[in-house]
């Protein structure tokens, strides 16, 4: 059996995402909880026959509770009870997604496993995921350059660690997938390093999320690393705008939207709560603010095949 999941807790001390930074406890919670209806609901769509669960410590109430219910959505509660971080690190609860994958690759019932963040969009089945994932652990490379603001707290990290700039690539923490046998030996190493960043204590940055771990986790299991880019792509749509043309040339079955928490997954939400349906690729992208599938007609382009007829016209 396949399994699907996202992984959920919440603290109110805690800060959380930047997208949510100043927002009542009881706001950021709802927008979470449609997040992860909005997640789970169009992964189990399109991925009918697999197992798609909620990962949480505490079960939801409604209407989350209802939504997934009727999905065929499973809620699985599993405590907070490894990769606790100091208060210090704002991104402690992010780590809870790495006790849930340990979790769930020590379940002998699954051959192979997905974890997604909350704010993922799936719009196709993933009958290539699961065939790559039985050749070693899928992680998503986001492409940052050595001296990137995010990388450098990573690569500090592995300083500490290693004894040495190991100068990790940086994966991001939104898809981790791999079968069964490759994901335990992957979250055993994730749990060892888990326990040498308690023992550096502050000398290892505050700043680190669940992709310190993981990214440190995969220099040491290079043989095990394939790349997720097929699968997933993490698109910017609002003030910082990087996006593709990826959702329909060459396209990603799954939609990584971090700026979109509260803005275009709540519409996506709201769609499916009144069709009870999940729009369409064409329709969902243009909720999101994507670019056009095709490069528009410009007049530029007109006058250059005026010329490229031209010329050919000359050397008949």
């Amino acid at each position: 059996m396949n399994l699907i999941f996202c992984a959920y807790t919440h603290a109110p001390s805690v800060v959380g995402s930047h997208q949510l930074t100043g927002m009542g406890d009881d706001a950021k919670k709802r927008i979470y909880e449609k997040n992860i209806c909005v997640a789970l609901v169009s992964a189990k769509h399109h991925n009918p026959a697999d197992e798609v669960a909620l990962i949480t410590t505490d079960a939801p109430e409604e209407p989350l509770r209802g939504e997934l219910e009727r999905a065929g959505v499973r809620v699985i509660q599993v405590p907070f009870d490894s990769f606790q971080m100091p208060d210090r690190f704002r991104w402690k609860l992010a780590f809870y997604k790495l006790c849930a994958l340990h979790y769930a690759a020590g379940r002998p019932e699954y051959d192979r496993i997905l974890l997604l963040d909350t704010d993922t969009f799936t719009v196709g089945d993933f009958t290539d995921l699961w065939e790559e994932a039985d050749h070693g652990i899928l992680l998503y490379p986001l492409g940052h350059t050595f001296s990137h603001f995010d990388r450098l707290p990573i690569r500090e990290t592995a300083r500490v660690l290693e004894g040495r700039d190991a100068a990790p690539v940086q994966y991001g923490g939104e898809f981790v997938a791999g079968n069964r046998k490759a994901l335990q030996v992957f979250t055993d190493k994730c749990m060892e390093i888990y326990g040498q960043i308690l023992s550096a204590g502050d000398a290892i940055p505050a700043e680190i999320g669940d992709e310190a771990v993981l990214s440190v986790a995969a220099e040491r299991c290079r043989n095990l690393v394939r790349d997720a880019c097929p699968y997933i792509y993490r698109y910017w749509t609002r003030d910082f705008y990087l996006v593709s043309t990826n959702a329909f040339s060459n396209p990603v079955p799954i939609w990584h939207l971090p700026a979109e928490k509260d803005l275009g997954m709540l519409c996506l939400y709201e769609y499916y709560r009144r069709k009870e349906a999940l729009p369409s690729r064409e329709k969902a992208a243009g909720m999101l603010g994507f670019p056009r599938a095709r490069r528009p007609l410009l007049f530029t382009d007109l006058y250059l095949r005026f010329l490229r007829k031209k010329s050919h016209a000359g050397t008949r």
